[in-house]
């Protein structure tokens, strides 16, 4: 017989929450920026991608294996969930990495910015990424620990490989994009504050530049703002992992701080959708509208159905009358 491992309760009932929270709120953001044609556009692009990996990491890839746990029943499947679970968690840096250069080279050169950002080059960057975080992630199955038989084998005899492979992906997928994403971003604070003389003005008088820049200050320190957030829930969890392949032993306060701390960074795909919908203004109108709009709705059915009830009862009094009033003559 199969032994079995069951998450606790507590926990299956906490990771069934967040895998929800995350499926709901990125097919919703997913959902709405296909059906609206004016959020079709690069950097919108770019957004839709991420919330689909949001939608599979709380489906394919959170539900099964935290909310389910039984990895051992799962079969050799259980090693694709883990290999899926390492490419999308690094597909959300990859993303964050991208629009943070998007919004750079928006600044920085807005001309060519506006001729070279077309929906199909962001379509080639976000299929390369993918292919990166995938390919990346596959490698154990395709060197030191592929799949063998049909059961579900979480150790592997060549630990000093896997830990080779972990330090390698987080390092050129995790911290990498991190370390461009906080440069890019230093030298946009830079070209606000002083006006960067590789910025050029397109007219004599920099009126046209300055309205540009005045136009993106906002929207560039709210994308900061969000990729502050993903840093802060996504860098301690990630230290963890890496000081865990080097310390494999550890006190059950320590693994109290790692089951928190992985809490805490497995959330940022249910948080980041709702960040950009109140922090991108061209989101947040249209999150508006679809709320007015099922207000409105609910609001006149509820007076569709009061109007109903009312002219029943208006039409009940008559007829309730003319037999009282028969009644009193007999």
């Amino acid at each position: 017989m199969i032994p079995k491992f069951i998450y606790p309760l507590d926990k299956t009932i906490v990771w069934s929450t967040i895998s929800g929270i995350t499926i709901l709120t990125n097919a919703y953001m997913l959902i709405l920026i296909c059906r609206k044609s004016k959020l079709w556009s690069s950097v919108n692009v770019i957004l839709g991608s991420m919330f689909t990996a949001g939608v599979l990491f709380g489906s394919v890839y959170l539900l099964p294996r935290f909310a389910y746990g039984n990895l051992v029943a799962m079969g050799s499947y259980c090693h694709l969930l883990i290999t899926f679970g390492q490419a999308l968690s690094v597909i959300f840096m990859l993303h964050q990495c991208l629009i943070c250069l998007d919004r750079y080279f928006g600044v920085l050169s807005p001309l060519k910015y506006r001729t070279f950002a077309t929906s199909k080059i962001y379509f080639g960057f976000i299929l390369i990424t993918w292919l990166i975080a995938f390919l990346g992630a596959s490698i154990p199955l395709m060197t030191f620990n592929p799949i063998v038989g049909t059961t579900c084998n979480m150790t592997t005899h060549n630990i000093e490989a896997e830990t080779i492979f972990i330090f390698t992906l987080l390092g050129a997928l995790f911290f990498i994009p991190l370390i461009v994403i906080l440069i890019t971003y230093a030298h946009i604070i830079y070209i606000f504050n002083h006006r960067d003389p590789l910025v050029i003005p397109v007219n004599q008088d920099g009126s046209t530049k300055l309205t540009f820049l005045q136009k993106n200050r906002k929207l560039v320190m709210n994308v900061a703002i969000i990729t502050t957030v993903l840093i802060v829930m996504w860098c301690p969890y990630v230290t963890i992992v890496l000081i865990y392949r080097v310390k494999p032993v550890y006190s059950s306060l320590e693994l109290t701080v790692i089951n928190i701390v992985q809490y805490f960074a497995f959330s940022y795909p249910a948080v980041s959708p709702l960040l950009y919908a109140y922090n991108i203004k061209s989101l947040r109108r249209e999150v508006i509208k679809d709320y007015r709009t099922c207000c409105c709705r609910r609001h006149r059915r509820i007076h569709t159905e009061f109007s109903l009830r009312q002219s029943n009862i208006s039409n009940a009094n008559p007829s309730m009358l003319s037999r009282k009033h028969h009644t009193a003559i007999e």
